[in-house]
């Protein structure tokens, strides 16, 4: 199915065996799906996307995000706001496209999680992984902290994003955006 609505609608859809795609222009958006990969692009207002079986992505998110799958990857582009993410078996990619990012608490079980971040951003961290390594890769340079094979706990920059990212069977990366 295609449905258009205009601009600034807010959208709230629930999908079995299908998958969601929102283009750019929509207000808030609300998705819970079952067996269903979901995209969603340029909303203006919060986002809660849901899904069972499926992958989450999300483009230029820019006000409350949520993200949950139980057996999927997620890709989030961040530009304002702030985003949770959780998966049990799925791997997390995080961009922070701006500093008004103010907070993101990210969590696998059974994958790795993956945080860039452009020049401008700076963040407090706290990061953990039972079974993983947490390491920055050059141009992350901790302001202060502790810096352990599993855990970093520190600041980056002056410190303006919260970072939470927590995973059991996973590695954690902290990188600078190479654009």
């Amino acid at each position: 199915y295609i449905i258009t609505v205009p601009p600034g609608t807010n959208v709230a859809l629930e999908v079995s065996n299908g998958n969601v795609r929102v283009a750019p222009g929509c207000n808030q958006v609300t998705v819970e799906g079952i067996n269903s990969d979901i995209e969603i692009q340029a909303p203006m207002g919060a986002i809660n996307a849901k899904s069972t079986n499926g992958r989450i992505r999300i483009y230029d998110a820019a006000a409350e995000t949520t993200l949950e799958t139980v057996n999927g990857n997620i890709n989030a582009q961040v530009k304002a706001g702030t985003l949770q993410a959780s998966t049990i078996t799925g791997s997390i990619m995080t961009t922070l496209l701006s500093p008004e990012v103010g907070a993101c608490d990210l969590t696998s079980m059974n994958g790795a999680i993956t945080l860039i971040m452009t020049e401008k951003c700076s963040a407090e961290v706290s990061a953990t992984t039972g079974r993983g390594t947490v390491r920055t890769e050059p141009g992350v340079e901790l302001a202060s902290g502790v810096y352990k094979r599993h855990a970093l706990l520190g600041v980056i920059g002056d410190g303006a994003t919260k970072l939470s990212m927590n995973s059991m069977n996973g590695d954690i990366v902290l990188q600078r955006s190479t654009t």
